[in-house]
């Protein structure tokens, strides 16, 4: 299903071409033009694999001439995962008072969450 989307998308971008007009120039801008878009560098590469893939298939059947090894993903930055205050943890830990045997529970669970970094 995401490859029709994705087939879709780059025929809207690149109008008319024809497959032998496709190069890596027109690979770069589509590129640029995603990241333009307000999503995810990793949903961009999910395109740009997809786009590869039919790149790949072009090249087979020799509709195209080769220059796939100039066809690179963008980089994904890694996130970054802010801590919590000793404020907000404090404010979590008062959601669950030490009354019945379940809050007491989550509590625990809650605890261990925050002192091995699990989100």
């Amino acid at each position: 299903m995401i490859y029709i989307i994705v087939s879709d998308d780059f025929r809207r971008f690149a109008g008319d071409a024809a497959a032998e007009d496709i190069t890596v120039e027109i690979y770069k801008m589509y590129t640029l033009e995603l990241l333009s878009r307000d999503i995810k560098k990793t949903s961009v590469n999910t395109y740009l694999r997809h786009l590869r893939a039919f790149y790949n298939y072009c090249i087979d059947e020799e509709y195209i001439s080769d220059c796939s090894k100039k066809l690179k993903p963008c980089k994904a930055g890694k996130d970054v995962i802010i801590p919590l205050t000793d404020a907000e943890t404090l404010s979590v830990l008062r959601l669950f008072p030490v009354d019945t045997f379940y809050t007491l529970r989550n509590r625990l669970i809650v605890l261990l969450m925050l002192d091995c970094g699990l989100r």
